[in-house]
């Protein structure tokens, strides 16, 4: 099986290409870069996947993703005492990690293999993140997944979170034949929000993501973006 850019499975449509021709790493961080001018040579893929691997081997991703869900959490406490509210969460590089999958097949996108690893649910959870839904859930705050992943992981991604902690959400979210089209999560993503502010009268007063696709729309109080160099999805 041959490996291609990443594409993600909720995008049949869209090759999403890695994010490190998109994001830079300075100082640690993730940043969005510009496209370099006309003549401008772009960056190795090569080298900037080792310094990916290094990046999350280092100690620095998982120190990052842990500063932002503790600011997720800081503003959580704050909000306890409103009424009906709600925490929203993504799923792939927020609640679970794919990293195994994705450093085994060099950040590529080989269908097979995505489905079968998929249907494992062997997925890590996000330690940071699972701390927060512990901490949402012992407050009886709600959590709600919204998910790109379509419909016909159900099973697996239910049993996936389930095995890593996640157990006793209120509800998931994932792409179906009704979802809005085109390549853009946007739409799905915050109309799912709408629906929970407006049909279902929650307050959701923290989202947390790894891409802007997972927060932008609005039907959110706050939004916190978790770091992910290693695929992108508009």
């Amino acid at each position: 099986m041959t490996a291609r850019a990443w594409q993600h499975p909720g995008l049949p449509a869209l090759s999403v290409l890695l994010a490190a021709l998109l994001l830079g790493l300075s100082h640690g961080s993730v940043a969005l870069a510009d496209a370099p001018p006309t003549g401008e040579s772009l960056p190795n893929l090569g080298q900037l996947k080792t310094r990916i691997v290094q990046y999350h081997d280092s100690g620095t991703y998982e120190a990052e993703l842990e500063a932002v869900d503790r600011q997720a959490q800081a503003y959580l406490e704050t909000r306890l005492k409103d009424p009906h509210i709600a925490v929203v969460l993504d799923i792939d590089e927020t609640a679970l990690s794919n990293w195994p999958h994705l450093r085994q097949y060099d950040f590529g996108y080989v269908p097979e293999a995505w489905d079968l690893w998929e249907r494992e649910s062997a997925a890590w959870p996000i330690v940071p993140t699972l701390n927060l839904f512990r901490y949402a859930r012992g407050h009886h705050v709600p959590v709600f997944f919204i998910s790109s992943r379509p419909e016909k992981y159900r099973d697996v991604t239910v049993r996936n979170l389930e095995s890593a902690g996640y157990g006793g959400y209120q509800a998931l979210y994932m792409r179906g034949p009704d979802s809005p089209p085109g390549p853009s999560v946007i739409p799905f993503k915050s109309g799912v929000r709408k629906q929970l502010v407006e049909q279902q009268h929650y307050d959701v007063v923290v989202s947390v993501g790894d891409q802007v696709s997972d927060l932008e729309g609005g039907y959110a109080d706050r939004t916190f973006k978790l770091p992910n160099p290693m695929y992108y999805i508009p």
